[in-house]
């Protein structure tokens, strides 16, 4: 496991802190959500995609309130 594998297990380990109510009534949904999250941050920071921080906020967002086949552009909204 690399040195940024710690990184963002350390942060989904704060989410979950952040959020305990919500995670032992939905446990599921908030890993999930939070792993989308993490995930699109990450592909941002170690890739060489030209993308500004509001686009990735907007690409969160769309994932959080519309759906990830909206954000990934396969269903319109």
């Amino acid at each position: 496991m690399g040195h940024v594998d710690l990184r963002i297990i350390r942060t989904k380990q704060l989410i979950k802190t952040a959020f305990l109510d919500l995670i032992d009534e939905h446990g599921f949904e908030v890993s999930y959500i939070s792993s989308a999250h993490m995930g699109v941050i990450y592909e941002w920071l170690y890739s060489d995609r030209p993308d500004t921080a509001e686009d990735i906020a907007r690409i969160i967002y769309t994932i959080t309130f519309e759906g990830p086949l909206v954000a990934g552009g396969l269903r319109a909204h």
